[in-house]
């Protein structure tokens, strides 16, 4: 609790710093900057996260049959992934701090550089942020100084806004029979589909792995997976069905609005044969994204 004690008359001004960020635009391109920096760099480390969740279901599916030296070396193997992941995810993150104080960092300095200049300017004594405090229960809308900070701030805005970039993010199926043979599966659509979608011109594929608890990626329902969309800020969302029956599989893939509305899918059967059925992947998740940009219309 912040409590404030004045001698004499004090002159107060308020700032919106929720709505300076929202609207300021400078700001905003190198926040959308930083995201897709980060997408693209966790590329990696979703692929090994992949790979690891692979290496850990054979383990548990085959332990019975391995010997005591095929269960050590399986584990041995799981244990070097994983401090490869550890390492790699350091590393992404002290990346992506130093890329947001690079690109983020100088749009932060001028909102307070700003701030300061109309504050000494207009002899304010006192420039109070209304969104973080509790013990403003009253102030004077003509005390507010939000629109003039954003005027100053974007009045050197030049660039021409361009088709804004929708984020997607690709949700592990659900799974009616769960094998390792059919999660597999899962897995390299999952990696054919965020393939797919990166062709698309102001398409960005967001990384949900770092979500897989919230949805459970092993039983994703939908309730879970809309928590996941609201904690990665996601515009839309591809997810799935997949089925096994001796050698045929069956799947239907949809994109859905951020909300969980459907808005288009494709179903079909195809052998289990990965040549066969990644090749309909491929191709029904152009005509998905495609339907998806129409819906915009791009």
């Amino acid at each position: 609790m912040l409590i404030i004690i004045f001698t004499q008359k004090a002159n107060f001004a308020f700032v919106d710093m929720e709505k300076i960020k929202s609207n300021y635009y400078d700001y905003k391109d190198a926040v959308n900057q930083l995201r897709q920096f980060q997408v693209d760099i966790e590329r990696t480390l979703d692929s090994l996260k992949r790979e690891i969740d692979s290496l850990k279901n054979i383990l548990s599916e085959q332990r019975i049959f391995l010997t005591s030296e095929g269960i050590y070396t399986l584990q041995r193997k799981i244990d070097q992934k994983e401090t490869e992941y550890q390492n790699i995810a350091k590393s992404i993150y002290d990346q992506i701090s130093q890329k947001y104080q690079q690109l983020v960092g100088p749009y932060i300095s001028r909102i307070y550089s700003v701030i300061d200049s109309i504050a000494k300017r207009n002899n304010y004594d006192l420039v109070i942020n209304k969104n973080n405090n509790e013990f403003i229960l009253y102030f004077n809308s003509n005390n507010d100084i939000t629109d003039v900070v954003l005027t100053e701030l974007n009045k050197s805005y030049g660039a021409l806004a361009g088709p804004s970039i929708k984020y997607i993010g690709v949700f592990a199926f659900s799974l009616t029979t769960k094998t390792s043979k059919l999660k597999d599966i899962s897995n390299k659509m999952v990696d054919i589909i965020e393939s797919e979608i990166r062709k698309f011109p102001n398409i960005a594929v967001v990384s949900t792995e770092q979500t897989a608890n919230v949805y459970n990626k092993d039983d994703p329902k939908l309730d879970g997976i809309l928590k996941a969309v609201s904690i990665l800020k996601l515009d839309a969302f591809i997810w799935g069905n997949l089925d096994i029956k001796e050698n045929t599989i069956y799947f239907k893939i949809a994109i859905y609005s951020k909300d969980g509305k459907e808005i288009y899918s494709r179903s079909d059967r195809s052998s289990d044969k990965e040549e066969e059925w990644s090749k309909m992947i491929g191709a029904y998740i152009k005509d998905i994204m495609n339907k998806y940009r129409e819906s915009l219309g791009q």
